[in-house]
């Protein structure tokens, strides 16, 4: 009789690991597909926005895709970026750590959600620069955000503020503001 419920809870206790172990492998997945649409997103980008003339050094200077905090991505962004051409340039990606004046010399800035604690700062540093701040956190555009991802039902959307993008100088194309979800 003892032996039979210890049989029993050694059953369930295997089945319930065996569910959250795919339970989360799952999820692993479907997390891993979003930072990858998320990934083709931010090096599309770069053929929507107009920057300023001054941004560039050169007419082929790439466009410089910043990633602030833990780097959900991977290579998925890297392999994206290989080989793709906003117009004449060429997009580079580069992990920032720390020193926000790396920061500063990026032209679309994706801010993790670990560090959206930082806007403050990264404001301040930023402070009117052409610098197309990207995340997928709540209440971003608010805090002075330009391009902000977000989940309906199975895709990827995001979200526009044509306000915040326009007081810092950088032009976005029709084109890219018909995709976005929202435009404010």
């Amino acid at each position: 009789m003892i032996l039979k419920r210890i049989h029993k809870i050694i059953i369930l206790c295997l089945i319930a690991v065996t569910t959250i172990v795919f339970t989360a492998y799952g999820t692993g997945l479907q997390q891993s597909r979003v930072f990858e649409i998320e990934a083709a997103f931010l090096v599309q980008f770069s053929k929507y926005i107009t920057w300023p003339a001054h941004c560039f050094k050169t007419e082929k200077s790439p466009v410089i895709i910043g990633i602030i905090g833990r780097d959900p991505f991977g290579t998925k962004i890297d392999r994206v970026a290989r080989g793709f051409k906003s117009g004449n340039r060429s997009v580079e990606i580069r992990r920032i750590k720390g020193d926000m004046s790396d920061a500063g010399k990026c032209h679309i800035l994706y801010i993790t959600s670990g560090k959206t604690g930082m806007m403050t700062k990264i404001k301040k540093e930023l402070s009117g620069k052409p610098i197309v701040l990207v995340s997928d956190t709540d209440n971003f555009l608010n805090q002075g955000g330009i391009i902000k991802f977000f989940i309906s039902g199975t895709k990827i959307r995001f979200n526009i503020s044509l306000t915040n993008s326009r007081r810092i100088g950088l032009k976005i194309s029709s084109k890219l503001l018909e995709v976005a979800k929202k435009v404010r």
